[in-house]
């Protein structure tokens, strides 16, 4: 359960720092 969700949440982070650097 928590897996999927730390997963879910990093994409999540790795996305606003791509749209940030961006």
């Amino acid at each position: 359960m928590i897996c999927p969700n730390k997963a879910q949440i990093r994409v999540d982070l790795r996305t606003m720092g791509d749209l940030a650097h961006n």
